[in-house]
């Protein structure tokens, strides 16, 4: 993590000089954005679950991979 962060600050401080340039904003926003996300500043995103309320979901897979020959395997 900490190499992850020395790396975006050194790609910081190479494009800051021309930050009057829009495009160099939006990368320095960029950068901004990833090391957040990587000292884990924000919230973590909630995942949205489908079914009824209160039901389990289930794993149903399509193909079991134990019944298929290794061509079919390749193509799944």
């Amino acid at each position: 993590m900490q190499l992850e962060s020395y790396h975006l600050n050194q790609c910081w401080f190479t494009v800051w000089p021309y930050r009057p340039n829009l495009r160099v904003v939006n990368t320095l926003l960029r950068i901004l954005d990833h090391e957040a996300r990587l000292m884990g500043l924000y919230a973590p995103a909630k995942a949205e679950q489908s079914g009824s309320v209160g039901s389990q979901l289930r794993f149903q897979p399509e193909l079991d991979p134990s019944k298929l020959s290794l061509d079919e395997t390749w193509k799944a």
